[in-house]
């Protein structure tokens, strides 16, 4: 092929973009592509999804793509009802007062070595300690409930 394609502008029309112009990029889980390009006329700044023969057609033209990785918990199925404004407003004041819980539960690493039958163990962590606070605070009705 030529290296050029076909595209259309909306404000200049059908127009011929040189394929080294457009950026293809390919999810590795869908099978479609978006295809981005400036228009040679305007510098108008497009986007199109790209499917089957369309994006073919600009792999095989020359395009080069670019794949975009998309994590597996991504793709994980979600349960339950959505996230509503309530449930972001607890998440904000869980934020807001989380320093308040942090310093109340003297979250710094113990120096003091505990010890578990024999053997000694290592001293719990900060991140551990929080853990280990807010199943606390969850288990009895701790303070981490907004008010409302």
């Amino acid at each position: 092929m030529t290296g050029e394609v076909e595209a259309f502008c909306r404000c200049c029309g059908s127009v011929t973009v040189s394929v080294r112009l457009i950026r293809l990029i390919v999810s590795n889980v869908a099978q479609e592509c978006s295809a981005s390009w400036n228009c040679p006329r305007c510098g108008e700044y497009h986007e199109k999804i790209a499917k089957g023969p369309d994006q073919e057609i600009l792999l095989d033209a020359g395009a080069l793509a670019e794949v975009w990785h998309i994590p597996e918990e991504a793709l994980e199925p979600h349960l339950g009802p959505p996230l509503g404004d309530g449930d972001l407003a607890a998440f904000q004041y869980g934020l807001e007062h989380f320093a308040g819980l942090a310093d109340a539960a003297d979250l710094a690493p113990s120096a003091a070595v505990e010890t578990v039958g024999d053997a000694p163990q290592p001293p719990a962590s900060r991140a551990q300690r929080l853990i280990d606070l807010l199943r606390h605070l969850a288990a009895t009705g701790g303070p981490v409930a907004p008010p409302w």
